[in-house]
């Protein structure tokens, strides 16, 4: 089954089935969106028709805002990864809001500098840590910080995972293989084997992320 974004107009309860995109990479930008619940995906395709996942957005985030003060333009094309609904916040009257509001003015810039924070943390990431500290540290961050064995569920499709990290998806397969002997597993039925792991390590370090440095967002 192809995910469906049930997209609500500007303070209107959702009531519309669209396609699964929200929009695509180069189209005109006229909104931004929030997500009600689901997930969607960023993606740009390059020139010779690669795909790259730039970000995943879950309940309560925001997107896309950027574009409406920018180029005018989405870079990315954004796409449910199982059926969403996203509220559409039509560029037009919130810029004429937020012209009168500085407070709102004031959130948008801290929304968008987190943004930049976080993209700075993922180059990061992607240069100086290894597949399994990647994959170790965002299975930490699934457990949200509690102490002792955990099992944490993940998000969204394996593959999606890998593309999020950077990494093939053979690639995501041997770095967990790699994460066993620190005491991160999958867990057998009743639970569906790809989707549930079991964390018994709380070494932290031994995946290469002081504590203090594991990022808030790996998703």
């Amino acid at each position: 089954m192809i995910p469906s974004i049930d997209c609500c107009g500007w303070g209107e309860p959702a009531n519309m089935i669209v396609a699964p995109c929200c929009f695509f990479q180069e189209e005109r930008a006229e909104s931004f969106f929030v997500v009600l619940n689901g997930w969607v995906k960023l993606s740009r395709e390059t020139v010779e028709g690669d795909e790259y996942v730039i970000g995943m957005f879950s309940r309560g985030e925001s997107f896309a805002e950027a574009a409406i003060f920018d180029s005018g333009r989405f870079p990315v094309t954004a796409e449910a990864v199982e059926p969403a609904r996203v509220l559409v916040v039509p560029a037009k009257p919130f810029m004429e809001t937020i012209s009168l509001d500085p407070q709102l003015a004031m959130s948008m810039l801290a929304t968008m500098s987190r943004r930049l924070r976080h993209l700075v943390t993922q180059v990061e990431q992607l240069q100086a840590k290894s597949a399994p500290q990647r994959v170790g540290a965002f299975l930490l961050r699934l457990s949200d910080g509690v102490d002792g064995a955990i099992t944490v569920q993940l998000p969204y499709d394996k593959s999606l995972i890998a593309a999020r990290l950077g990494m093939k998806p053979e690639t995501f397969s041997r770095a967990l293989a790699k994460l066993r002997h620190l005491g991160i597993h999958s867990v057998l039925p009743p639970y569906n084997w790809s989707t549930w792991f079991e964390i018994f390590n709380d070494d932290v370090e031994v995946l290469g992320w002081p504590g203090s440095d594991i990022p808030t967002r790996m998703y």
